[in-house]
């Protein structure tokens, strides 16, 4: 939920951070089962960067950011659609 709490602020800068955790919260509603299991994914992922002492996270953290973007994204388009 942070992650998209900063993603909100970033996009819309008009907004405080209190209304962007606000406006997350509102989004995350029915959600948050999805997100657990997303960032558990990639449990693996961790494991790998543990076992390479760090040296996986350059190829890591990118592919995790991009999956919460995009998560972020279809998100924000159901919200979209729910509001219309």
């Amino acid at each position: 939920v942070c992650t998209l709490n900063l993603l909100l602020f970033l996009c819309r800068f008009t907004h405080s951070f209190y209304v962007a955790i606000k406006k997350s919260k509102e989004m995350m509603i029915g959600h948050k089962w999805e997100l657990f299991v997303l960032l558990f994914s990639f449990f693996w992922w961790y494991l790998l960067c543990f076992i390479t002492f760090g040296i996986a996270v350059i190829y890591v953290n990118p592919y995790i950011n991009a999956t919460m973007v995009n998560f972020y994204e279809k998100l924000k388009l159901e919200n979209n659609s729910a509001d219309k």
